[in-house]
């Protein structure tokens, strides 16, 4: 049957010694996916030299040699000379760390950011991912808002906030990493948000067969800034100061996945597991303000009453558009009535709901999360005496993303957890268990409330031994 299955971790990783071919100036080195022969992406040089008013300068690779398992480089050009070392790494996935010794080796001082570009030869349709920043071409064609947008046919100027190649800075992402996709690998390329040249940026860029990601140190915005509005801003362009003989150490990583939508995972939870180590939490609000908007957001945005096959039922509408204004662009709603049972939008927000509204007496909180907890417990059970997945507008219950006629065990076990204990429904919903309407399920082989994507899976049709 087929079922999601998670990315294997052994799918990830390059051939290790990469190809370095010889050119006209310096070496092209060219990496394969583990297995596979055909090139997945291109590094052209060690570095590009941005200066201000002055054409981009690369830094060729003039030199290298293999050092135990390590790949060592060196090149030099007009002034700056560049040590690089390669060295694999096997921790939450394999992949490449990129530590580069930069000097300026001039006898004055020159202002210069550093670009670390890499080229994706097989991309004439790129899919991109800066997590919380680019998601795809990241604003459909017929999006009446104007916000960046990739196009491989628009020219460079960013007219429209439309363009086909952009650069951002650290800060607008969830962390300092960009991904692209082409027709035989995912490329990933991170760094640290802040290096020793200060707030860092990435970029992209789709045009005819190839496509190119990068790095910026320190960042730049273009071809335009976008500040929110529909109005392209000026594009914003940072450099370093560098003082002769100044040698500055700069690091990135290097992923090469799958062409799978969901091979970016395992480099980036670990991007995300390296920096809690040296990031701990900063909170800026306190836990009781957290749980104050929180229980307001899921109140004016969240709950509401919507009609089904048996009548009205409350439900925590899964998503809630932010523009309220702009909608879906056909003048419908952007929201999607639609109610995950032990995910994102059922039982454990239901339960939260009615914990804080009982902690704080807030006899609206404690209604909407006894209704929502109501409306899974009487009316939310399969044939087979588990619940259902998911709720749908427009199709009622169902299995949600899996296939039909099955339930995930995460979802099944998430509304008998203890969100879900007699203790925290209504009289109707204790009553329904006493009386046996709500059979026991089997237990989940998971202890976690987080379950993998390999976790049991239970049929809909067939009623659980002793139910």
């Amino acid at each position: 049957m087929g079922w999601p299955a998670p990315v294997s971790r052994e799918s990830a990783g390059a051939d290790w010694p990469p190809r370095l071919t010889r050119r006209e100036r310096g070496h092209l080195l060219e990496l394969c996916r583990s297995g596979h022969q055909v090139t997945a992406v291109e590094s052209p040089c060690l570095a590009r030299i941005l200066r201000p008013d002055q054409d981009p300068l690369d830094v060729p690779i003039e030199a290298w040699r293999m050092d135990a398992d390590e790949l060592v480089l060196d090149g030099a050009s007009h002034g700056w000379a560049i040590a690089a070392r390669w060295t694999p790494r096997d921790e939450d996935c394999r992949f490449l760390e990129v530590a580069l010794d930069v000097t300026w080796t001039g006898d004055e001082p020159a202002e210069a950011g550093l670009r670390l570009p890499f080229r994706i030869p097989a991309a004439p349709t790129p899919a991109w991912l800066i997590p919380g920043a680019f998601y795809r071409e990241n604003r459909p064609a017929g999006c009446p808002r104007p916000f960046p947008r990739h196009d491989p046919e628009a020219d460079g100027s960013g007219a429209g906030l439309v363009a086909d190649h952009w650069s951002f800075r650290a800060d607008r992402a969830a962390v300092g990493a960009v991904f692209a996709w082409g027709t035989t690998a995912c490329i990933g390329l991170a760094a640290e948000e802040v290096g020793p040249l200060g707030l860092g940026g990435m970029g992209l860029a789709g045009r005819g067969e190839d496509a190119s990601i990068w790095l910026d140190m320190p960042y730049r915005e273009e071809p335009v800034r976008y500040a929110g509005s529909p109005e392209p801003q000026p594009p914003a362009f940072t450099y370093a100061r560098w003082e002769p003989g100044r040698l500055v150490r700069v690091a990135c990583q290097l992923y090469l996945g799958a062409p799978d939508p969901h091979a970016y995972d395992p480099f980036l939870r670990g991007l995300y597991r390296r920096r809690r180590l040296t990031a701990p939490l900063a909170p800026w609000i306190s836990p009781e303000r957290a749980a104050d908007l929180a229980a307001h957001g899921l109140l004016r945005w969240h709950f509401r009453r919507v009609d089904s096959a048996k009548g009205a039922i409350a439900i925590l509408s899964e998503t809630a558009g932010f523009d309220r204004e702009a909608g879906d662009g056909r003048g419908g709603s952007v929201d999607r009535n639609n109610m995950h049972v032990g995910w994102v939008s059922g039982t454990p927000w239901a339960a939260a709901l009615l914990r804080f509204g009982r902690l704080r007496a807030d006899a609206a909180a404690m209604a909407a999360g006894i209704a929502v907890l109501d409306t899974i417990a009487t009316d939310g059970l399969s044939p087979s005496g588990t619940f259902w997945g998911e709720w749908r507008a427009g199709s009622g219950w169902g299995g949600g993303w899996n296939a039909s006629g099955w339930l995930h065990a995460r979802t099944v076990s998430g509304p008998r957890s203890s969100s879900c204990a007699p203790s925290a429904m209504s009289e109707r919903t204790e009553a329904s268990i006493r009386s046996g309407s709500l059979p026991p399920v089997p237990a989940s082989p998971f202890p976690s409330r987080i379950r993998p994507l390999t976790a049991t899976w239970v049929s809909t049709t067939t009623r659980a031994p002793g139910a």
